[in-house]
């Protein structure tokens, strides 16, 4: 383990705001919050050193000019450096040797007063240089617990690098002031932004809002230039247009009975106005503007499922898939598919080699193997009229013939894709608690993916890898309690595969044991990951053959 390389000292408030003057002293860098102590909150600490109360420690990192930045302690020292430079007045001080301070600038204070601020010491730790990378880390340590620290601040400094650098840019566009109804305190413009982002692919939300968002910047902290570009561009172009259509009241919330507007922000009319809007053209939408404005309108103010969806339990799953829905088709019935984007329809032809290789050139549709990809497209595993994004997780390569055979159906059935069961199956869906200690699997389907399994174990294993095409961050999670279902069960989820018995490695580090159960057993646990992932068990069925047929 490397060692942190430290160096101990006592700085006053003199020393401090000499740095910060003559620029040695970073009291913002980028992982920092804003300032956000009240006149009163720093007036307090200021009555604490008075008094002779020792202060909590400041941390420092040495950069590599020589120069310092602050890692925490921001809030205290901006506090003293503030009131030296009278830029508030003393406020709400209860000592009864200093309440007659309260009123007072630091140019009233009285000589000894005034040394008696500048001479306040605070134990200083300041990682050295060689050790600057690790200011990052201990920010969060330091910080994570923190009742006042915001999720985003938060993020600003674990998620640190090119695409945050990017949302925090596009926060400063002027537009969001005055459709957002606030201003941008504590990094509030650059979680709706985020919202807006990770959100993009609602249809695979399934957890709550903040580890959501959370999950979104680790997946694109560190992106290529073009990716970032591209979602700059994205979210730009999409709030000018909204802007242009609805006007800056287009987020604003509203009273659902008294059908009035309110000079308030809705984060549910953002999300559900912001998504659909980025899948359409602007010259139509724009070309269309005042029935698309009456048409929301309406459903701001008389749709009773949109309403639901947006003012209660807006986090649930649900409400969140269905108020984008919702929008998407008022969007769609005043414009039609043709105006849509292209790329909210088609899958960049480069995908369909990629896919088809992951599918082991199976079609998953019929089974067969595509010899000829020139005969075969990218298909939408949810349709995309149904609400399917065209994102790499909802996408597979297909026969041409098997698309069209498919059209829009999406409840799929083994018959669907086999045929009718032959003699001697029994074909089950994983909602039905029966036994099948009697029967040996012979396939798998999960929303239109089949796949030919031998025994428990196999069938198992296909189980949790199409788990981890939908969201494989969750094993993890789930690692973390660990994820089983008695303390004697198996199979179960950890960090560590030693004890297990045929294991598979689903993410890096995290590891799932398939073996060692029947097939009770095995029904059993997978029901209950399909509850964890938010899966329904009818969607998910099984044709098992007689032990003793041939």
């Amino acid at each position: 383990m490397k060692k942190l390389n430290i160096e101990k000292m006592d700085y006053d408030v003199d020393k401090f705001d000499t740095w910060e003057s003559k620029g040695k002293l970073n009291l913002s860098p980028e992982y920092q919050r804003d300032f956000v102590y009240s006149v009163s909150q720093s007036s307090k600490l200021i009555e604490s050193s008075l008094m002779g109360i020792p202060l909590p420690t400041i941390y420092l990192c040495e950069e590599d000019n020589g120069n310092y930045s602050i890692i925490d302690g921001q809030q205290r020292i901006t506090s003293f450096l503030k009131f030296k430079r009278n830029e508030f007045a003393l406020k709400d001080l209860t000592n009864k040797d200093l309440v007659s301070l309260n009123g007072k600038f630091y140019r009233d204070l009285n000589g000894e007063e005034q040394n008696a601020v500048d001479e306040t010491t605070f134990r200083t730790i300041i990682i050295l240089k060689d050790s600057a990378d690790s200011k990052y880390d201990i920010f969060e340590r330091l910080n994570r617990g923190a009742v006042s620290l915001k999720e985003q601040e938060l993020r600003n400094c674990v998620y640190r690098g090119p695409y945050n650098s990017m949302i925090n840019t596009l926060a400063e566009n002027k537009l969001l002031g005055k459709m957002f109804y606030k201003e941008n305190k504590r990094m509030a413009f650059q979680e709706y932004i985020l919202r807006v982002f990770a959100l993009r692919n609602y249809t695979s939300f399934n957890q709550g809002m903040k580890s959501f968002f959370n999950k979104y910047m680790r997946l694109h902290q560190n992106d290529d230039d073009k990716s970032i570009e591209k979602d700059r561009k994205y979210f730009t172009n999409t709030l000018s247009i909204v802007n242009q259509v609805l006007g800056d009241d287009a987020f604003a919330a509203i009273d659902f009975d008294k059908k009035i507007k309110l000079n308030k922000f809705s984060a549910t009319f953002l999300d559900s106005i912001m998504i659909p809007f980025g899948m359409f053209d602007k010259t139509k939408l724009i070309a269309k503007k005042d029935a698309i404005k009456d048409a929301i309108n309406n459903l701001k103010f008389h749709d009773d499922n949109y309403h639901m969806a947006t003012y209660v339990a807006t986090g649930n799953k649900e409400n969140v898939i269905t108020r984008i829905n919702l929008v998407y088709m008022v969007l769609l019935n005043v414009l039609g598919e043709e105006g849509l984007t292209n790329n909210a329809r088609m899958f960049p032809p480069e995908w369909k080699e990629p896919l088809a290789r992951k599918q082991n050139y199976i079609c998953p549709l019929c089974r067969n193997k595509m010899d000829n990809l020139d005969e075969c497209v990218i298909d939408h595993i949810l349709p995309f009229s149904k609400g399917g994004l065209t994102i790499w997780e909802n996408a597979q390569t297909v026969h041409k013939q098997c698309n069209l055979h498919k059209s829009n159906k999406t409840n799929l059935t083994l018959e669907d894709i086999y045929g009718k069961p032959s003699e001697g199956q029994k074909v089950i869906k994983l909602s039905e608690e029966t036994s099948v200690a009697w029967c040996k699997p012979d396939y798998l389907l999960y929303k239109n993916k089949a796949k030919k399994v031998h025994d428990f174990h196999e069938l198992l294993e296909a189980y949790v890898n199409l788990l981890v095409g939908i969201d494989a961050e969750k094993f993890a999670e789930l690692a973390e309690r660990p994820f089983k279902l008695t303390k004697q069960s198996r199979p179960y989820i950890s960090h560590e595969n030693t004890g297990m018995y045929l294991p598979i490695e689903v993410v890096p580090g995290t590891f799932v044991e398939t073996g060692s159960i029947g097939g009770d057993r095995t029904l059993w646990y997978m029901r209950e990951l399909a509850k964890e992932f938010g899966l329904n068990p009818d969607d998910i069925s099984f044709s098992l053959v007689m032990e003793n047929s041939d």
